[in-house]
């Protein structure tokens, strides 16, 4: 089974090599895992069931390691929604491998501003 997301505009990669330079975690690594390009490629290996998002902890790892901070966009000759892509495969992976029960309470209350504000007030108080 593979994390279902939207591919469109994966394919306008070119493999030119201009974002690596932009890329925070491919300039320390120096690894083409850790690149925007390809993070590209292993998003395509997964939305074409190549990987299995549910047995491939190392291939998350270095999507994980994204920090979704778009400088490769801005210098992608081809227009690439980088950011858009790292969020929907990532979103589909969480959705393919699930989580666990403290994760969900977290999501959970984090996205109802009055649960932030009791939990503010608490802490005040304490």
């Amino acid at each position: 089974m593979t994390a279902a997301f939207d591919t469109t505009g994966l394919e306008r990669c070119i493999h030119c090599g201009l974002c690596l330079e932009a890329c925070p975690t491919y300039k320390i690594t120096q690894l083409e895992t850790e690149s925007p390009r390809g993070r590209l490629h292993l998003m395509g290996a997964i939305a074409d069931g190549r990987i299995d998002v549910r047995t491939s902890d190392a291939t998350l790892l270095h999507l994980d390691r994204c920090l979704a901070c778009r400088a490769c966009e801005a210098v992608c000759p081809s227009g690439v929604p980088y950011g858009r892509l790292i969020e929907e495969t990532r979103a589909g992976i969480a959705e393919e491998r699930g989580i666990g029960l403290p994760a969900q309470l977290f999501l959970w209350s984090v996205s109802r501003p009055w649960v932030l504000r009791a939990v503010g007030a608490l802490l005040l108080f304490s």
